[in-house]
């Protein structure tokens, strides 16, 4: 059956092969953007609350510009209050797409869904999920705690250490936060594949996600600058472009993104740690 949560198995051997990786993401990505939508759509629906959040958090640690900034010269009033509001927009969407702040079970079961479109198995996308947000629940949960903690003491740290440092030691101590949480980032292609993958625990979880997000520095670095080129640039067109496509695409297009790089990779330098 193929309602618009299901997903009929492929039949791979009518399919041209792509001419490499890039090409094979372009092929799937145009095979199942239908199906990348119904995710999206579900995901989005489950991270509005995380979503609200990082919205009002961001508050606290990124003070609303005021019109002091602008002058009045260039941006009026309502200009300047919009930017700060995309400007908003743009670090919750970001931290969703890649994800981080989101509804660990709801990621999890995504997290399936967009394995099956890269391995070429059969998915039931609404059944597959649900199945996984069950199956991961309170993993996933102690996930996404985690992950609010440190972006929470992160951004007390860059707030705290300026005011008590300067020179040269600010500079550091900021820098390396700033390299911390890039490779947090980078940390979450891996721990929810991980997750449903081998069933890990939380230790194990974090520890080879930070394994792999050195081990595949460079790819992960191209992947983070993609996914969030593709969150924040129809921003820059209309802010209801951002939104839209946030709704109903940015999530599965970048969660489709990760799954394809990063599960392959997996397979190559895990499975077999896995067998031994």
């Amino acid at each position: 059956m193929a309602g618009i949560f299901g997903y009929k198995q492929e039949q791979q051997k009518d399919e041209p092969k792509a001419n490499g990786k890039f090409m094979g993401l372009v092929n799937l990505l145009m095979r199942k953007i239908w199906d990348i939508t119904k995710v999206n759509i579900i995901s989005f629906l489950f991270y509005i609350p995380f979503f609200a959040v990082v919205w009002l958090v961001s508050y606290w640690f990124i003070p609303a510009q005021g019109a002091g900034i602008f002058n009045y010269k260039i941006y009026t009033p309502s200009d300047s209050a919009l930017i700060d509001l995309i400007r908003r927009l743009m670090i919750g969407s970001i931290l969703v797409t890649i994800p981080i702040t989101v509804f660990g079970p709801a990621a999890a079961g995504a997290t399936y869904v967009y394995r099956g479109f890269v391995k070429g198995q059969a998915v039931f996308i609404w059944s597959d999920m649900w199945s996984n947000i069950k199956k991961f629940f309170w993993k996933s949960m102690l996930v996404t705690v985690i992950d609010i903690a440190v972006l929470f003491f992160s951004g007390i740290a860059i707030q705290f250490y300026p005011q008590v440092l300067d020179g040269f030691m600010e500079a550091v101590i900021v820098y390396l936060i700033v390299i911390f949480l890039f490779l947090f980032f980078m940390m979450h292609f891996y721990i929810y594949q991980l997750m449903i993958g081998y069933n890990l625990s939380i230790v194990k979880l974090y520890r080879y996600s930070f394994v792999f997000a050195l081990l595949r520095l460079f790819p992960n670095i191209a992947i983070l600058i993609l996914c969030i080129f593709i969150t924040i640039a129809p921003y820059a067109i209309h802010i209801m472009v951002g939104n839209g496509l946030l709704i109903f695409l940015t999530i599965g297009l970048c969660g489709t993104i990760i799954n394809y790089y990063s599960w392959p990779a997996i397979e190559k330098h895990f499975e077999p740690l896995v067998k031994k």
